[in-house]
């Protein structure tokens, strides 16, 4: 059976808007998938529970920090973790769209604190305990932070490969246990 968690984090407004395209495929896939999504925000859970429900996914939700590693015992294993953290630094702030600005609330864009790579830190170190052997991480990438981002996964004995977007930016990580 395939198990999936998926991170919401930071209450997009679009929070699951993929998830008919992942969701089919998946199910077509592995028919016995089991996929669970967490966030600390009500409010991005609440919107990715109408957006499951339009596209007929089954997800199971949760509401917790996943930067408190208290709650990680409650967790179980997964055979794939998917992320699009926060991962904007600050200082990056000037030179994003006011329309992204407008349209995503802050805590979706720019992670608390200093460090930009937080939640790709505690996404590896939570994926030590709990991504079954031979699974993989699918993260959202920072393009600015691309490779340091891969050297966490790689350092951590990952097969890693960056994915370019349709611009040719470095938009996506896949980690994969070896």
């Amino acid at each position: 059976m395939l198990i999936i968690m998926g991170l919401v984090i930071g209450g997009k407004k679009g929070s699951g808007r993929h998830t008919k395209q992942y969701k089919e495929t998946i199910k077509r896939e592995h028919p016995l998938t089991r996929m669970f999504a967490m966030d600390d925000s009500q409010d991005a859970l609440n919107v990715a529970r109408i957006n499951a429900k339009k596209n007929k996914a089954q997800i199971s939700f949760y509401k917790f920090d996943f930067l408190n590693e208290s709650f990680w015992g409650e967790m179980g294993c997964f055979d794939i973790i998917i992320s699009n953290p926060p991962y904007i630094a600050e200082e990056e702030r000037s030179l994003m769209s006011d329309s992204v600005l407008d349209f995503e609330p802050i805590r979706a864009l720019f992670p608390l604190g200093k460090d930009p790579l937080i939640f790709y830190r505690k996404i590896a170190e939570f994926a030590e305990s709990h991504l079954n052997r031979k699974g993989s991480v699918f993260l959202e990438l920072n393009q600015y932070h691309a490779e340091a981002i891969e050297e966490i996964y790689s350092s951590k004995s990952y097969k890693t490969e960056i994915i370019k977007d349709l611009q040719g930016n470095d938009r996506m990580l896949k980690a994969c246990r070896t």
